[in-house]
């Protein structure tokens, strides 16, 4: 969850001050995979049909995929063979010179070319952080702009649709607090533009889209594309967690009310809400449980009536498991979504989740679990996020515990399948991360505090996975 700040940002389709540009070297202009409408995974069937899903040379296209910055020899200045205790695999660079130190950057959207770090702080400046995966990852690849008197801040996440950047609102988890309520603000980037003039960005306030206050929106943390629709998770408004999910037409028009659409999960479970991640698999949504109790899984039918209760379904997870709840992100791999457990921060075993998307979404049986104890008996580890790179299944440690990375061509109950990585062993500067992205090669970390970003070459340049379709977190 965000911290609090002092000011509520009212609606406005395009802030009328301009930002705070800071280069480092990249390219302003240019995205890399254009509008995205080479296909998308073979399963993907989602509303909207297939165009602009994301195939092998549309959203994430062929252009940059794994970067032309470091080169098989990394930090370590060896040779790397894509080993993940090899230092010389790993990549640091520190961004605090471009955030002035106001930085906790949660999730990253890779866009074909550019990999950005959205920012979820709510200090001043409120820098957005690009890479060009095709500059130096030490060097002068890198560019910032200030969003604040642009946009807003406070974001978590966020989706590619294959031409615009859609950055997620959180401000209205903090209503009560100080007295004060915030506006759940969507910030949108067209990657087609500069990134660092503030004509390349505009909003739309979920909050004021009646017309009037509606304090019952919630802030949101994720979003996922399912080739029409860009759909945010709802995690909370002020203290109550909610089940408004929201939804945008990206054939309407941005800033046009009739654009949006929302429905309350807790019409259909009223235990099914404060979600923190939206992982798009095949044809369904899954929605990622934060709760330690009531943890319910939820998962929308894109080819249904997003309206309809029987769209809908849900799945209570701590049936798996009592300690399996307190989820923050998750990723697909193809046939598996898997959940990573943010559990640890509230005192309890780290219990990976997956679900089978062959299986009955409401069956045990399509359901399985990993308690971490198997690698190591003390393990009570937390992760924010995953990413998949077509073999291996990374969760992002939030707080200096071990990457954990899960070989998906293994058993998932092996611990043989699976490798704890000290951070601080291959690169001195880590810390803390939240989200992850990739780019066909090199896995990026996204720093949550000052520590450096991390990339990792995790394999030979190649076309992204089948299951790449945008979704972030």
């Amino acid at each position: 969850m965000v911290a609090l700040v002092v000011v509520l940002f009212a609606a406005a389709s395009c802030g009328s001050s301009g930002g705070t540009a800071k280069d480092g070297g990249a390219g302003s202009t240019g995205a890399g995979g254009g509008p995205g409408t080479g296909g998308g995974a073979p399963d993907a069937g989602a509303q909207g049909g297939s165009s602009g899903k994301g195939g092998a040379d549309g959203q994430g296209g062929s252009s940059g995929k794994g970067g032309a910055g470091g080169g098989a020899a990394g930090a370590g200045g060896g040779v790397c063979a894509h080993e993940i205790d090899n230092p010389a695999c790993w990549s640091e660079r520190d961004l605090t010179g471009f955030t002035e130190l106001q930085q906790g950057f949660f999730g990253a959207i890779f866009d074909g070319r550019y990999v950005i770090y959205v920012n979820s702080t709510t200090g001043t400046p409120d820098d957005q952080i690009r890479y060009d995966t095709q500059g130096s990852f030490t060097g002068a690849g890198w560019s910032a702009f200030d969003t604040e008197s642009v946009v807003g801040i406070g974001y978590v996440g966020g989706a590619f649709d294959g031409r615009y950047a859609y950055l997620t609102p959180t401000m209205p988890e903090n209503n009560g607090a100080a007295g004060q309520n915030y506006d759940a603000i969507v910030a949108r980037y067209d990657t087609q533009a500069a990134f660092n003039t503030t004509a390349s960005w505009s909003t739309f306030n979920l909050t004021r889209a009646s017309g009037t206050a509606d304090l019952t929106v919630p802030g949101f943390e994720g979003a996922a594309f399912d080739g029409r629709y860009v759909y945010f998770a709802p995690s909370a408004a002020g203290t109550t967690v909610s089940g408004h999910v929201a939804r945008y037409d990206t054939q309407a028009g941005f800033t046009t009310a009739a654009s949006w659409s929302s429905f309350d999960l807790t019409t259909v479970d009223a235990a099914a809400g404060g979600f923190a991640g939206v992982v798009l698999g095949g044809r369904y949504l899954y929605f990622v449980p934060h709760a330690t109790s009531n943890a319910r899984a939820a998962r929308y039918d894109t080819q249904a009536s997003f309206t309809a209760a029987a769209s809908w379904s849900t799945f209570e997870v701590t049936t798996l498991n009592p300690a399996a709840n307190g989820f923050t992100g998750g990723v697909f791999d193809g046939r598996y979504v898997y959940f990573a457990p943010a559990s640890a921060i509230f005192d309890s075993p780290t219990i990976i989740v997956r679900h089978d998307t062959q299986g009955t979404f409401t069956d045990a049986a399509s359901w399985g679990t990993f308690d971490t104890t198997a690698i190591q008996s003390s393990a009570t580890w937390d992760y924010e996020g995953a990413a998949f790179d077509g073999r291996y299944v990374y969760f992002i440690p939030s707080h200096g515990d071990p990457l954990l990375r899960f070989d998906a061509q293994g058993s998932f109950t092996d611990a043989a399948s699976w490798k704890a990585q000290r951070l601080f062993d291959v690169a001195p500067n880590s810390g803390g991360y939240s989200g992850a992205a990739f780019d066909g090669r090199y896995l990026y970390l996204v720093p949550n505090d000052l520590e450096d970003a991390l990339r990792f070459d995790a394999r030979d340049a190649g076309p992204l996975p089948a299951t790449y379709n945008g979704s972030f977190y």
